[in-house]
């Protein structure tokens, strides 16, 4: 049975994609600590999920002959793949969390735009963003890309509102009809209506807008406080590493040994 590898510095023993994450990584991560390994791989693999993502909403936005959509995310696409390619020559985490941070944002919010505005699907994932941030660049930062992603929210909604026309899409074609939306669901379910049948237009942008603005919230709260807990944990057993240490060097003092001419041979405590 194979054993994990424990030494960060080597490629002994680990898999293929494991290796190819540790080529994306600078050489300072390597050498900075285990939390620092751990935020390098970490930013290695959110650049992977993006750009596999960009790339599938590409796809998506082809296949529904969507152009602006299409080319919007294949933008985001190449150059999610060109930052991973050249991630290895950064190291500073705070300029990897912030390009992660833009190239997911365009990304969603485009995907967005094309595919219903404030409706869109994309804007479930936008807790995403400021959490990827949070774990890379800290919470500062995080709490920066909350504001300037609600701001994006708030942004669709008055267009929305104001009647601003959002470019053709597949979802455009085929809106949403709240009436045959309810009927449909009360035929399903019985006379339990679904959330929006009670809301006029208006009304179900503003529920839109405030349940995404509130959930990105929600989730950077709480990924907040598990971060700050986990970095206090750590702090703990450093610091109780530290004493044992500590006392481990004293007992060391402590013990000498008699050699042949039954004198004391090496260090010993002088008290």
């Amino acid at each position: 049975m194979s054993q994990a590898p424990t030494n960060v510095n080597s490629d002994e023993g680990r898999g293929a994609i494991d290796k190819f994450i540790r080529s994306r990584m600078h050489p300072d991560f390597f050498n900075g600590g285990p939390d620092l390994y751990r935020r390098g791989k970490t930013a290695v693999m959110f650049a992977i999920i993006g750009s596999v993502f960009a790339v599938f909403f590409t796809s998506l936005n082809i296949q529904f002959k969507n152009p602006p959509g299409a080319i919007s995310e294949g933008i985001v696409a190449v150059s999610g793949i060109t930052i991973l390619m050249f991630m290895n020559r950064i190291n500073d985490l705070r300029v990897v969390a912030h390009l992660i941070g833009i190239l997911s944002t365009v990304m969603l919010f485009a995907a967005s735009w094309f595919a219903g505005g404030i409706d869109g699907a994309a804007l479930r994932f936008l807790p995403i963003v400021p959490i990827m941030v949070l774990l890379l660049g800290g919470t500062r930062d995080a709490w920066i890309w909350f504001a300037l992603n609600a701001g994006g929210v708030l942004f669709m909604y008055l267009a929305d509102k104001h009647g601003a026309v959002l470019p053709e899409s597949f979802q455009a074609k085929d809106p949403v009809i709240f009436q045959d939306l309810a009927s449909w669901w009360k035929a399903w379910h019985g006379a339990t209506p679904i959330p929006s049948a009670g809301f006029k237009p208006e009304k179900w942008r503003e529920l839109k807008m405030t349940d995404s603005i509130g959930g990105m919230g929600l989730a950077l709260g709480l990924a907040s406080i598990f971060e700050a807990l986990k970095d206090q944990a750590l702090r703990m057993v450093e610091e109780k590493n530290q004493e044992l240490a500590s006392l481990f060097d004293n007992m060391r003092q402590a013990i000498f040994t008699f050699g042949p001419d039954l004198k004391v041979v090496g260090q010993y405590s002088g008290q």
